[in-house]
């Protein structure tokens, strides 16, 4: 076996030994770097984190920890508007912190220094720049809520975003969907001495100035019990002063509500069958789908020939807002009544209800039952 091996194998072996020593040294000094955070559009930025494959420097050296230290401590060639500071974590982990939040229309790039070397001495390979955008303008928080199912049919929303907003592209690129609705439903902004306004009667004075907050409405009233669809739409942008460095949305982004259902009064007395009369021993109610003032409410009147019910209110039931009234019996047997509204009554919102001239309400009582009569 030996004779066989021979001195000329050993000697290509031995010749060999020195290359393959070489060509795993080479592949142990290229280095990559393993991951960087964010890439892309983002929206929320606060920190970029970069892992490399190699130690890049030796952690716990003097100065290694803070940026500008040493030819390490800050590896790439940074473009971007906001400022901000990078430190090593660990000796292949660096990070580099934003003074605050990115606004949106923000563009960076990282690039490594052509002169960055892990450790071994070794140069890069594979990707060396990266790039990240915060995107055009979001809506963060809207007031109604998001799935909000009782908004106004003129509502004025208040949308918080994460900077200041082009009102152009708004009015462009926002829209409305409204079930029943068979088209795009423009929008408009409330801006000027009307914004003031209505933020003064939300005792909100401050936030008129706030370029975050954003109030628009749709353009045309929205159906009652509708459920709407505010879309803030793909191209909206930043409100840079240099169109050019205006950053535009790339997606749609839909928020969801529902508008409250039409004002309306029911009337119910307990009755044998659908067909009967009221009973004249029991109690009866008006019931409104909206909020109505109690005050207001107080001003209903069953009407018979006998005189005029007031409604009836527990010493308990103190709700400046009602949305039932109640009746106590008795009533008069086999008599005609007529339940009358008070001159222009609303709801808290001051919608009149729809079935208005309904009223006064006609209905009637029977005999009752002996029994209920006790």
């Amino acid at each position: 076996m030996g004779r066989g091996f021979g001195w000329g194998k050993l000697a290509a072996v031995a010749a060999a030994w020195p290359l393959a020593v070489g060509a795993m040294t080479n592949s142990a000094l290229a280095a990559t770097i393993e991951q960087f955070s964010p890439i892309g559009e983002v929206r929320t930025v606060r920190q970029v984190s970069v892992r490399f494959s190699e130690e890049m420097i030796r952690f716990g050296d003097a100065g290694s920890r803070n940026a500008g230290a040493n030819a390490a401590a800050t590896p790439f060639i940074i473009e971007c508007t906001e400022a901000g500071q990078g430190r090593w974590l660990d000796g292949r982990s660096w990070v580099f912190d934003f003074n605050r939040d990115l606004p949106p229309g923000i563009r960076c790039s990282f690039k490594l220094k052509p002169e960055t070397k892990a450790l071994s001495g070794g140069a890069f390979t594979g990707v060396t720049q990266y790039a990240f955008s915060t995107g055009g303008p979001a809506v963060l928080q809207t007031q109604p809520y998001q799935g909000a199912s009782n908004i106004d049919e003129e509502q004025i929303f208040i949308l918080r975003l994460n900077g200041a907003v082009h009102d152009a592209s708004v009015l462009e690129k926002a829209w409305c969907v409204a079930e029943g609705v068979g088209e795009r439903i423009p929008v408009a902004i409330t801006s000027g001495k009307d914004r003031a306004e209505f933020f003064k009667a939300l005792k909100r004075d401050k936030d008129a100035a706030d370029d975050k907050l954003l109030l628009v409405k749709c353009r045309q009233r929205l159906p009652p019990g509708a459920n709407v669809t505010f879309i803030w739409g793909r191209g909206i942008t930043t409100n840079a002063a240099d169109v050019k460095q205006r950053v535009a949305t790339s997606l749609d982004q839909p928020l969801k509500f529902k508008v409250r259902p039409e004002f309306k009064i029911s009337f119910s007395c307990p009755r044998d069958n659908a067909t009967a009369p009221c009973s004249p021993y029991q109690a009866m109610s008006l019931e409104f789908s909206a909020g109505v003032a109690r005050a207001v409410a107080d001003g209903i009147r069953i009407k018979t020939a006998a005189g005029e019910k007031k409604p009836f209110w527990t010493q308990d039931d103190q709700d400046v807002s009602v949305s039932r009234v109640t009746f106590n019996a008795p009533f008069p047997e086999n008599a005609e009544l007529a339940i009358a509204l008070p001159a222009k009554f609303t709801d808290d919102t001051g919608r009149a209800p729809v079935n208005a001239s309904s009223f006064p309400l006609k209905s009637r009582t029977g005999e009752g039952s002996p029994l209920a009569k006790f």
